[in-house]
C-alpha cells in the first residue's frame, strides 16, 4: 500500500488546467480517500500567481467545509440513504 493511500488527513490539491503535471495531480488526489481536487481552468503550474482569486476561494471553501471529497460525499449519500429505509449505495454506482 503506498503512502497516499493510508493519508487520514482530508487533504485540498489545486491543479491548473494547463499544467504538464495535471494527471499526476489527478491521480494522486484519487488515491488519497480524504482529497478534494479544485482544477483551475485559467491557470498552469503556477496557480496561486495566475489564479489569485480561484485560489484562495477554493482554499476558504475547503477550509470552511463547503467542498465534499468523494469519500465525505460517499457517506453522505449512504447516510441519507438509510435515513430514508434503503441499504447502502454500492460505491460503483455513486
Amino acid at each position: 500500500m503506498d503512502e497516499m493511500s493510508r493519508c487520514q488527513v482530508p487533504t485540498l490539491i489545486i491543479a491548473g488546467a494547463t499544467d504538464n503535471l495535471l494527471r499526476a495531480n489527478v491521480a494522486d488526489s484519487c488515491n488519497m480517500p480524504d482529497c478534494v481536487l479544485h482544477v483551475s481552468s485559467i491557470a498552469g503550474h503556477e496557480t496561486a500567481l495566475q489564479d489569485p482569486i480561484g485560489v484562495s476561494t477554493a482554499i476558504d471553501h475547503f477550509m470552511s467545509g463547503r467542498t465534499l471529497s468523494l469519500k465525505k460525499y460517499r457517506e453522505r449519500v449512504n447516510r441519507v440513504a438509510v435515513e430514508r429505509g434503503h441499504g447502502p449505495v454500492p460505491s460503483s454506482k455513486l
